[in-house]
């Protein structure tokens, strides 16, 4: 229910061995999220050296949904090590 959805987002903390997970992340936030989801795709992106974190300019919560295809040529793109959409801002830390 949506209680427990708040307590999981409000007390969610990354795992202690996240710094040694050797497989590339890719972190993605909407540029009209609230700011906790930003801040979260921060300390994610800087937990771990294989995690590379983007903002979606004019997307907020649930870009697979709301935009399929751009979400769709991302992956494929940054899974193929070729150019990004330019509606990706890499996230600053």
């Amino acid at each position: 229910n949506f209680l427990n959805i708040m307590e999981s987002n409000l007390t969610y903390t990354i795992p202690l061995n996240f710094d040694s997970v050797q497989v590339k992340s890719l972190i993605l936030v909407g540029e009209h999220e609230k700011k906790i989801m930003l801040d979260s795709a921060r300390l994610i992106v800087s937990a771990n050296s294989l995690s590379t974190g983007y903002s979606v300019q004019n997307e907020a919560h649930g870009i697979p949904l709301s935009s399929p295809e751009l979400f769709n040529t991302v992956v494929q793109s940054w899974l193929k090590n070729e150019e990004l959409p330019p509606q990706l801002v890499s996230i600053s830390l």
